[in-house]
């Protein structure tokens, strides 16, 4: 039996009582431990050895000690195992993209470089067409010939649709290698991106990134080809063995069933962990510290508690761009003006998780959630900042369940609906948490 979260493991010696700072932090986890002894977030005990479904959550609360703003961590289900981040690294690449064009700026002062920036991708291989153009950016926004690439818009698309070419042209802008140190200098340890999304590519291909121009007029300034030499560090990064990366008992290549583990060794990897630093990072820039819980036992969720200063730097970002990528985690598809998405085929849940729990709480309008999913292989991950709009009253969500009935990889039976039914209930005890509901 899992016992209800002492806030010894939430927030040191903190109680109900201690002012309006602690109360999100309390009556989340609690909600949240109650609702995993009463089998209503079952999954988030299960280890997956009999019915091949698991699930860890990390709910998290800011609250202000003196001079110092915490955000006070707490675990839920099986820490430390691998999960395949699917489209969450979106977030790394979205934020490493903004870093990236302001570095490039403050070395090149006199081309007044920006997000809104035209760029053009010169091909890498014989033949290949330059991409300057892009064409999901409706046409009343640019007056001059035909819409050009910018990181705002490929950003913007990131995030309200999760949109895969968005996210493999913001790879091939940073490149392998300064992603990967960006998302290590913000804190985030346990994570390596080497790939694009959606599209078959080698190692090698996945080290290349193409020359690019900033701006299309002549004279701009340019970005050489590169080719990353940074090593895939490995499992060992996040503490995993080797066989922990070996999952499942066969998986389909090429119409065949090859009766051996799937092998995610040399795939995207982060840690909620992670995700949730760099959504931190973003929605909360005046987080100083965290504390939470490496260690947890079966007899007690929480076995200790560290207190420390938030790891590594604050992101680059200018207070307007900080808004702007804000805006587009939150924005709902059928709100974007460009590109314009059909509600029909992109709902307003169709990127937030959570949502169908959170508005059988209270209204739609309610709710205000900043968030990057990922669904892939069976795992269905979301990162999210969760408030609750008339009280103010929000946490920090990152949560990942993964679930493959037959133990195949590749097949595509991963019994989604069920899955993102247990997302959804997940929202709800958020939700009725944080308008102060048992």
């Amino acid at each position: 039996m899992w016992a209800v979260m002492a806030m010894a493991g939430v927030c040191g010696a903190a109680s109900a009582d201690d002012g309006p700072a602690w109360k999100d932090t309390y009556r989340v986890g609690v909600a949240v431990s109650r609702a995993i002894e009463r089998g209503d977030l079952g999954v988030f005990t299960r280890d997956g050895r009999e019915d091949r479904s698991w699930g860890l959550a990390l709910i998290s609360g800011v609250a202000s000690e003196g001079d110092a703003v915490i955000l006070h961590q707490a675990y839920f289900g099986q820490h430390g195992r691998y999960f395949y981040p699917a489209s969450t690294i979106k977030l790394y690449a979205a934020l490493a993209a903004y870093e990236q064009i302001n570095a490039l700026a403050r070395m090149h002062p006199d081309a007044e470089l920006t997000e809104r920036t035209a760029l053009r991708f010169h091909p890498l291989a014989e033949g290949a067409a330059v991409r300057e153009t892009d064409p999901t950016r409706e046409r009343s926004t640019y007056v001059f010939g035909e819409p050009p690439i910018t990181i705002e818009h490929e950003a913007h698309k990131v995030f309200v649709v999760s949109d895969n070419p968005a996210f493999n042209t913001l790879y091939d802008f940073v490149g392998q290698r300064d992603l990967n140190h960006r998302i290590r200098a913000w804190g985030a340890q346990s994570t390596m991106v080497t790939h694009w999304l959606a599209v078959a590519r080698t190692e090698e291909e996945n080290r290349r990134t193409p020359r690019i121009d900033l701006g299309l007029r002549p004279g701009s300034p340019q970005v050489g080809e590169r080719y990353s030499t940074l090593p895939h560090v490995g499992p060992d990064r996040i503490l995993m063995s080797d066989e922990t990366m070996l999952l499942g008992t066969g998986f389909m290549r090429d119409g065949e069933l090859v009766r051996e583990p799937f092998d995610f060794s040399t795939k995207n990897f982060t840690t909620l962990r992670d995700l949730q630093l760099a959504l931190v990072r973003l929605v909360r820039p005046d987080v100083t510290h965290w504390e939470c819980c490496p260690t947890m036992t079966q007899g007690s969720i929480f076995a200790s508690s560290k207190l420390g200063p938030l790891p590594g730097r604050p992101l680059d970002l200018t207070g307007t761009q900080r808004e702007q990528l804000i805006a587009s985690a939150t924005m709902y598809p059928r709100a974007s003006e460009s590109p314009r998405y059909d509600p029909a085929e992109y709902p307003d849940d169709r990127v937030k998780f959570l949502l169908p729990g959170l508005i059988k709480v209270r209204p739609l309008e309610e709710w205000r959630v900043v968030n990057k999913i990922g669904l892939a292989y069976g795992f269905v991950t979301e990162n999210a900042y969760v408030e609750h709009r008339p009280t103010g009253n929000a946490v920090f969500v990152a949560a990942v369940i993964h679930r493959n009935p037959n133990g195949i990889y590749n097949d595509n039976q991963y019994d989604y609906g069920t899955t993102l039914s247990e997302m959804a209930a997940l929202g709800e005890v958020v939700g009725r948490a944080l308008v102060g509901e048992d």
